[in-house]
């Protein structure tokens, strides 16, 4: 087979001829073996419609390559080490941790998996191992560990709840669950055994032979029934994933490609191995720890070329450039982040706004990419826009068409009614196996065969073949990229011993949509302040609702179900009603250089009232039950430091979540401790690791 052989690019396909140089394009072709074993797996078919009244919308076009269908993650990546073994492999934005190269990472990994070599797994055709880390080069090693060995993987976020965390390691079940330091204790893990990476050696690889059908890992999402559901994928359907990856963006040695959400959302899976396969440089943000305040001067300061986030991220980022502009009245006309050539956008709607938003912070020369996937397919429907000439409408819905199937997808739209909107059926040989251990809900979504997964996502088919978002087709809910079910929220909620109902839904916010719940109670014990706690202690914090009333009854429709649009209409109201009857809503028009001439507490409270909207309740109040969001927190967080001059992480903020506690964290004569505590015990983390490995002569 000829290595260079014709293709149209995907920008080509949207109406924009790729501006791509072919050098760029030769380089990423030297991923030559890589893409023979993704290629591979991509049988030659064609695809038709599995339910009666479907529309096709794309078809299968590449044929299975032979010889070339035994590469998994972790042998694909010493690809990439036999051609650059120096090169820098994973940078931390913030500086925490220090500059990693594909050699070391390969010996971080390698010590790991001479760790798991130790441990007999239950059963040794299936072991499983959980990674309890936090965000950087451990959990990556680990992930490579698990990859070389065969095992498969589980992210886990130390930042969630133990409750949560306790009823994933149950639903997994693995072998071993690997921590940093001291771990979580008995609480989370029970039972199984945690192991310390921290005391493994760097050692040299020694990885046995893996199929590639094998689980490479599994990502637990949110669940209707209360427990979350654990998507199964192989090694070879991500690599297929990956595959569409490094070819549709031309991914090559000179990149540096943004890292930014969890490792527990599928997100980071095409930017991880995106990077390490193609012998870019890996930019990771622990941005759930820090927070969005300062990603924006990192990330200029870093210079990637390759971007990838939620939209909500996104459009905090051009917030935050364009405040910076104002407030600088320098280098205005100069986008922030002029280095990014590709930006992908994913997991909510994009939309026409977002284009010029995007202009002002890639600049021009860039291309934007509303990128459509699930935990479930991973990638499949994606559209490319030139910001140089990009569309100047949409369908009348203000909503920007996803694209077309992406290759070895081919997406569908079932049933389409009168307007054509239909609920979006993925195809492929490159799905997820279906949910761990759940053969019931794995039989709701995924067809018999395993090749047709329901999205619940409705869409319809434009003129050109592209599809349309329109909604769900059930409630689930995105909330800053992460799937949501609501009926997840309402369990939580009655799981109050005070609470004898929850609803749960979501209205339109500034940036994003904003989640919001009624809790049913009778019980003067039950105060929001009660139910919120409760729901902190079993919920993720990005998925607590922003929004929260405790009330005694709620209108019911004619068949006794919440009337949710009655509440929707009901919660608009009194939040427009308190917006207009707020005597402090001129202390928004306050900018940061007048705010730092008032006392530190009447700063702090006009901070609040600008990422509010609205004065908050008093001093003492703490600000999600203020009616805060986590992303209200982040453009709090970022007002702080223009007021006060000094870097605050988000944790330091969750911690002093009240007016009166972060005056004391900012405040020049504070007993509290020093604000950026967080990132300041980050550092003395790694320092004392590096100088304990130092010790230990490795």
């Amino acid at each position: 087979m000829s290595r260079h052989r014709a293709s149209t690019t995907p920008c080509s396909r949207s109406g924009h001829p790729s501006r791509h140089s072919s050098s760029r394009w030769k380089t990423c072709l030297s991923t030559f073996h890589i893409e023979c074993a993704i290629l591979a797996n991509v049988r030659f078919r064609r695809l038709s419609a599995v339910h009666e009244g479907s529309i096709i919308t794309g078809v299968v076009r590449r044929p299975a390559l032979p010889g070339c269908d035994d590469l998994t993650l972790g042998t694909a990546f010493l690809q990439t080490v036999d051609r650059a073994p120096d090169a820098v492999a994973l940078r931390d934005a913030a500086g925490i941790d220090p500059p990693c190269s594909y050699a070391a990472l390969t010996l971080r990994a390698g010590g790991v998996a001479a760790m798991l070599h130790e441990v007999t797994p239950a059963d040794p055709a299936a072991p499983r191992v959980a990674l309890l880390l936090p965000h950087g080069a451990s959990m990556v090693s680990a992930q490579l560990a698990a990859a070389l060995l065969g095992w498969c993987y589980v992210p886990l976020d130390p930042a969630w709840p133990a409750a949560r965390l306790r009823t994933m390691v149950e639903l997994a079940d693995p072998d071993v669950v690997l921590v940093l330091g001291a771990g979580p204790g008995v609480e989370v893990t029970g039972t199984v055994t945690c192991l310390d990476v921290e005391m493994a050696a760097p050692a040299p690889i020694a990885a046995p032979q893996v199929e590639a059908s094998r689980p490479a890992y599994i990502m637990f999402t949110s669940g209707s029934t209360g427990l979350p559901k654990g998507v199964v994928h192989t090694h070879r359907s991500v690599l297929h994933g990956i595959g569409n990856h490094l070819r549709n963006f031309e991914l090559g040695a000179a990149d540096v490609v943004t890292l930014l959400s969890s490792f527990c959302f599928d997100m980071a899976v095409s930017d991880l191995y995106g990077g390490l396969l193609s012998g870019a440089t890996v930019l990771t943000h622990d941005t759930p720890t820090l927070g969005l305040a300062n990603l924006l001067p990192t990330l200029r300061a870093a210079k990637p070329t390759v971007f990838h986030s939620t939209p909500t991220v996104f459009r905090f980022l051009s917030q935050a450039g364009s405040l910076a502009s104002t407030g600088s009245g320098t280098d205005s006309g100069s986008p922030p982040l002029r280095s990014v050539r590709m930006a992908l956008l994913g997991g909510e709607p994009t939309h026409l706004e977002d284009i010029d938003r995007a202009t002002r912070l890639f600049g021009p020369d860039t291309t934007l990419v509303n990128g459509y996937g699930s935990t479930e397919a991973s990638f499949s429907v994606q559209r490319f826009i030139d910001l140089a000439a990009p569309p100047t409408q949409t369908s009348g819905t203000g909503v920007l068409d996803i694209g077309h199937a992406l290759n070895g997808y081919h997406a569908t739209i079932d049933r389409p009614d009168a307007d054509g909107v239909g609920e979006i059926l993925i195809h492929s040989d490159h799905l997820s196996l279906g949910y761990w251990r759940d053969p019931a809900r794995t039989a709701e979504r995924y067809s018999r065969d395993g090749r047709t997964y329901r999205t619940g996502d409705l869409a319809r088919t434009l003129p050109d073949g592209a599809l349309e978002p329109a909604g769900r087709s059930d409630r689930q809910v995105k909330v800053n990229g992460v799937r949501v079910e609501l009926d997840e929220i309402e369990n939580a909620l009655e799981s109050d011993p005070f609470v004898t109902r929850g609803v749960a839904f979501m209205v339109p916010g500034t940036l994003c949509p904003e989640l919001v719940a009624y809790a049913v109670s009778a019980e003067p014990r039950a105060t929001v302040a009660s139910v919120r706690e409760r729901l902190a202690g079993v919920l993720p914090r990005a998925v607590i609702p922003q929004h929260l009333r405790v009330v005694t009854d709620i209108p019911l429709t004619l068949t006794g179900k919440a009337d949710v649009l009655a509440l929707r209409a009901r919660h608009l109201t009194d939040h427009h009603r308190a917006a207009a009857d707020d005597p402090g809503a001129g202390a928004t028009e306050l900018d940061s250089d007048q705010r730092a001439t008032l006392a530190p507490a009447t700063a702090m409270t006009a901070c609040w009232t600008t990422a509010l909207g609205h004065r908050p309740a008093g001093p003492d109040v703490p600000f999600l039950e203020a009616g805060g969001s986590s992303l209200q927190l982040a453009t709090l967080q970022l007002e702080i430091q223009r007021t006060f001059e000094t870097a605050v992480s988000l944790s330091d903020l969750m911690i002093h979540s009240t007016i009166r506690a972060m005056t004391s964290l900012v405040s020049p004569d504070r007993d509290a401790p020093p604000a950026g505590d967080t990132v300041r015990r980050r550092q003395d983390a790694v320092a004392a690791r590096m100088r304990r490995r130092s010790a230990k002569g490795r």
